[in-house]
């Protein structure tokens, strides 16, 4: 009996650990960032991920001149939000410049 306990106890952690990293990368692909990626992509603009963020935000000033400032305010607070450590409601942000991205068109 102690030993089919202690197995199903092993195969419970083991399930626990792949549903939460799988959680975590579904949150990865699709978190903020990416969101916001999207949005731009479905005006036509393809950012490649491999690119800085730095050289993202080149291309969305020269295609979305209008955009300039509110992608340059996302991304600073993104950037703190996710390798500063900074506490803030980066879905609401991030949703704020999509509206944005939604409303905007591209330089002729």
């Amino acid at each position: 009996m102690g030993f089919a306990l202690k197995a199903s106890m092993a195969a419970g952690i083991v399930a626990l650990f792949v549903w939460l990293t799988y959680l975590g990368m579904r949150t990865r692909r699709s978190g903020p960032y990416q969101a916001v990626m999207n949005a731009l992509r479905k005006k036509g603009l393809m950012l490649s991920p491999s690119s800085s963020h730095e050289d993202h935000f080149r291309e969305v000033s020269m295609r979305f001149p209008d955009l300039r400032d509110d992608y340059e305010a996302f991304l600073r607070d993104y950037l703190a939000w996710r390798f500063g450590g900074r506490r803030m409601d980066i879905m609401e942000k991030a949703e704020k410049i999509i509206q944005a991205i939604e409303k905007t068109a591209a330089k002729a």
